[in-house]
């Protein structure tokens, strides 16, 4: 393909990847960049026709990836005149998961201007996860050695030393994380400041370990440093995933129950006016959740997980944005604002289960990661279903992950608020009951574990009465494999 053809498959999105065009981009880079920096200036020019529809240009999207890609710094003007947009177009520009790769595209592409950095970053005005981004970038750079540590520990000190008490936006979680991942120890006696931002107190406890590890290393080629704190080099694996390209509005779910379901949500929001210019962007994203959400379980009866798990995740993302743009705190606060296709409560459990059944390592660490951005976004005080369901999954997930300790004191430090929790007892005993893990396999840990249940839960004691039932009969002594399973009985019978 010559430039011509490439610039022509790139400008318009008409449902399939371009995925040869975008191959032919790289390999022909240098005669490509003009081409693509004149694709960023067009839809600076027409950024408002572009959002509003008339304007049907997409070729911004693949030029924004391709030319991070290309650590373009002549690319990087443009990224701040789009930073500096209200939010609804830096959210149809950008598409839900900006968070994942903004940090990457700014640092790809920085040209050292820090002052148009620093305004985003300490314009409370602005989207927390936009300014966090941005900050974020300072960290992909440091690591790549354009900034020192120096320059970073002083502007991180700044920031936490103007930040007033109740402000617990998601910007400071991004400092506490990185002076985490980065082991800034210079902020150890500031730091603290920022810990009301950051609601899994394990975090903490594991910031103040690192802190102390004087061996402590960064491994680019581990979790979170890779991807989360690296240059742009994968643009079309990410252009991959995109929603236009993966979940298409095909004939099928059109004719589902799911699709009408979720057409009679969205009419019914309609006729209630929820359209005035001042809520649109409500109203835009409760209908992007509501179709997410709606396929989803449309996948979910086909057991297309992977489909499903890729939407539910774009509906997380909206949902996030809403709450912190609506100021919605708890769960309760958001279905009695909104009307959906789906109690938020159940999705948020699919969710969460397809990443719990999964194998895959990647799967594991979102999974806490997800359980991490439940608690931060939505309060779960009234919830403690969900509450419990969440802290078993983030412990199971570091446990699978090998993190042992980790995955034992986050159990522990909710036994200490709810001592007769005694599904914490035996998701801890599961842990060493599963055979195949010949590594962990420990069926004296599974007794020890239930006998202290046994000793400190007061209700719903008949569930450990038959594991232990289950556990002495594992060990060969069938009178008090007996004994515990008549207790059991004894119990149930009682009800």
């Amino acid at each position: 393909m010559n430039v011509e053809e490439i610039v022509n498959e790139l400008k318009y999105c008409n449902g399939k990847m371009p995925k040869e065009a975008l191959q032919e981009a790289i390999a022909q880079k240098n005669k490509i960049i003009p081409e693509l920096l004149k694709m960023l200036e067009y839809a600076s020019k027409n950024i408002e026709q572009i959002c509003s529809g008339t304007d049907k240009f997409f070729g911004y999207s693949y030029a924004m990836f391709l030319l991070a890609e290309f650590k373009e710094n002549e690319a990087f003007k443009y990224m701040l005149e789009l930073l500096n947009k209200d939010q609804e177009i830096i959210d149809y520009i950008l598409g839900d998961s900006y968070p994942d790769y903004l940090p990457r595209i700014i640092a790809s592409i920085y040209n050292g201007d820090d002052e148009a950095l620093f305004s985003i970053i300490e314009d409370n005005n602005k989207d927390q996860f936009v300014r966090s981004s941005v900050l974020q970038a300072f960290s992909i750079l440091y690591l790549n050695g354009v900034k020192d540590r120096e320059f970073i520990v002083n502007y991180y000190r700044k920031l936490i030393e103007n930040k007033k008490a109740k402000d617990n936006s998601y910007i400071y979680y991004e400092i506490f994380n990185d002076a985490k991942n980065l082991r800034l120890i210079e902020l150890e006696d500031i730091i603290e400041k920022t810990f009301n931002a950051v609601e899994q107190k394990d975090e903490i406890d594991d910031l103040k370990t690192i802190f102390k590890d004087d061996n402590y290393t960064i491994n680019k080629k581990e979790y979170p440093f890779k991807p989360f704190y690296e240059y742009m080099y994968d643009s079309i694996r990410i252009i991959e995933t995109w929603d236009c390209f993966t979940n298409k509005f095909d004939e099928e779910f059109e004719e589902s129950r799911y699709y009408e379901q979720y057409k009679r949500v969205l009419n019914k929001r309609k006729k209630k006016g929820r359209i005035a210019r001042d809520d649109f962007y409500t109203f835009e994203t409760l209908e992007r959740i509501d179709f997410f959400v709606s396929k989803a379980q449309w996948y979910l009866d086909m057991s297309e997980d992977e489909k499903a798990h890729e939407l539910l995740k774009l509906a997380w993302i909206n949902v996030k944005s809403l709450c912190d743009k609506n100021e919605i705190t708890t769960i309760e606060d958001y279905e009695q604002e909104y009307e959906s296709c789906f109690y938020l409560s159940d999705w948020i459990q699919d969710y969460k289960n397809i990443l719990e059944y999964s194998d895959k390592e990647e799967d594991m660490r979102e999974l806490i990661s997800l359980c991490s951005d439940i608690e931060i976004t939505l309060s779960l005080e009234s919830d403690f279903f969900l509450k419990q369901t969440l802290v078993r999954a983030r412990a199971k997930a570091e446990f699978r992950l090998g993190n042992e300790d980790k995955a034992i004191r986050i159990i522990q430090r909710y036994l200490q608020l709810k001592p007769n929790w005694v599904w914490g007892y035996i998701e801890m005993a599961d842990w060493y009951d599963d055979k195949k893990n010949k590594e962990k396999y420990n069926i004296q840990k599974v007794k020890e574990i239930l006998t202290k249940a046994e000793e400190t839960v007061k209700e719903d004691i008949d569930v450990v009465y038959e594991r232990l039932s289950y556990v002495y009969k594992e060990l060969g002594d069938k009178e008090l494999a007996q004994s515990y399973s008549q207790k059991a009985k004894d119990i149930m019978m009682k009800r």
